[in-house]
């Protein structure tokens, strides 16, 4: 299974539970008061934000109200980048450039999130840390280890560290969202650099 092993900081992530917990507590509890899932929910954070900007507030400090949070950090959403972690032995092994460059464009699409919209993790907190350690299919192929950690609330930006020692695999990433609003709709583009190693090539 993927992964074998995960663990977030407990002291962060003792946190994040409480702030989720507190949110949820203050919610009211009126069947008229909540709103109801679908549309009703999209219109009520899209009245929200749209107000929060009015006033001057930056777009990455708005908080979004609970129905719309999931009770977890962001930083475990970099596991993404592993949903299918077989192909970088396909990766290392690749004979040539032009195979090389093909596997990586392959093993990057295989990482974009296989999700409807839905629910927001929580924004992880600064210097806040991610580990994850995944066990190949290929006892050959060892384990691939990720390491992620929140290096800037604002703006924000995420490192991320996967590494293969076995297979002489690395890559290590830099992520920053930047969203834009543009009357009615909200953009979220994602800046950033991907390096990717390889010792026995």
């Amino acid at each position: 299974a993927w992964p074998i092993n995960n663990e977030a900081h407990d002291d962060h992530q003792h946190q994040h539970q409480h702030l989720y917990q507190n949110q949820h507590e203050s919610m009211p509890n009126s069947a008229d008061e909540k709103p109801s899932s679908g549309p009703n929910v999209v219109r009520m954070v899209a009245g929200q934000v749209i107000k929060k900007i009015a006033t001057g507030h930056h777009v990455t400090s708005i908080s979004l109200p609970i129905e719309v949070q999931q009770p977890m950090s962001a930083l475990e959403k970099t596991t993404n980048a592993m949903q299918r972690g077989e192909i970088i032995v396909d990766v290392a092994s690749a004979p040539d450039a032009t195979s090389r460059m093909l596997q990586v464009v392959r093993f990057f699409l295989s990482g974009l999130p296989k999700e409807p919209f839905g629910k927001k993790p929580l924004n992880p907190l600064l210097g806040e840390i991610y580990r994850a350690a995944f066990k190949h299919k290929n006892r050959e192929a060892g384990k691939t280890v990720l390491v992620a950690e929140q290096v800037s609330t604002q703006p924000p930006m995420t490192a991320l560290h996967i590494e293969n020692e076995t297979l002489g695999f690395a890559m290590t990433s830099l992520a920053c969202p930047e969203p834009h609003f543009r009357g009615n709709t909200l953009t979220i583009s994602m800046k950033g650099m991907v390096d990717i190693f390889l010792a026995k090539q």
